[in-house]
Formats: structure tokens, C-alpha cells, sequence
């Protein structure tokens, strides 16, 4: 059996290929860019099963190659989502970590991501 993956596995091999992949277009205007449009996409996906859900036409293809297509999608946010914060110098574990704990102190939830020492 393998590990699972990591934030910090997936980042590094996500930087790697993208190096490679985009050379000196590597930005954050085009990583940005292309958030947005998976993002755009996901959401299409999202509005089509809405649309099956609630008996209506335009729905595309049936709700089981909507739900694939929507598993593609969310993979491909988290890609660019990752390669944006590459250009802040954070990486999603640290910054999802964090945020999350300071949202469950603020509204006094149990649940805590460790990792953060000032998670409580």
C-alpha cells in the first residue's frame, strides 16, 4: 500500500510539471486566469445537475457524467489554486490549516487541524 498524498507532495510535483509545462509564462496573472475558469467550469457542472435535479432541460449530459466531469473540475481548481499560492510563498497546508482553526475558535467548534500551534 502507498501513502496517501500529501498537500506538500502534491504542491512540489504541481510546481515541478508546471515549470516544465510553462517555462517564463509561469505567472501569477495566468495561474489566476486559469483558477478562474476551472472555477467557471465547476460551477457550469454544478448549475447543469441543479438543473436535472429539479426536472428541467438543459441539464447536458445525464447526472453520472456530470458528477465525473465535476470530480475533473474540482482536481483542476485545486491544481491552479495550488500554483497561485506558490506565487504568495504559502503553501495549502499551511494556509488551509490555519484558516480553518481560526474559523472553529471564532465560532467555538471542536474541530482542529493540527499543524498549527496556534490552533487553540
Amino acid at each position: 500500500m502507498t501513502n496517501p498524498l500529501t498537500f506538500e507532495t502534491f504542491s512540489r510535483i504541481n510546481r515541478e510539471r508546471c515549470r516544465e509545462w510553462m517555462g517564463e509564462s509561469d505567472t501569477l496573472h495566468h495561474h489566476a486566469l486559469g483558477l478562474a475558469g476551472e472555477t467557471g467550469e465547476l460551477c457550469n457542472v454544478i448549475k447543469k445537475l441543479d438543473r436535472l435535479e429539479h426536472g428541467k432541460v438543459g441539464g447536458g449530459k445525464g447526472p453520472f457524467a456530470l458528477r465525473e466531469q465535476a470530480k475533473e473540475e474540482i482536481a483542476d481548481v485545486l491544481i491552479y489554486l495550488d500554483l497561485v499560492a506558490m506565487h504568495f510563498g504559502v503553501t495549502l497546508d499551511d494556509v488551509v490549516i490555519k484558516k480553518f482553526n481560526a474559523t472553529s475558535k471564532k465560532y467555538g467548534f471542536k474541530q482542529h487541524l493540527q499543524g498549527d500551534n496556534n490552533a487553540r
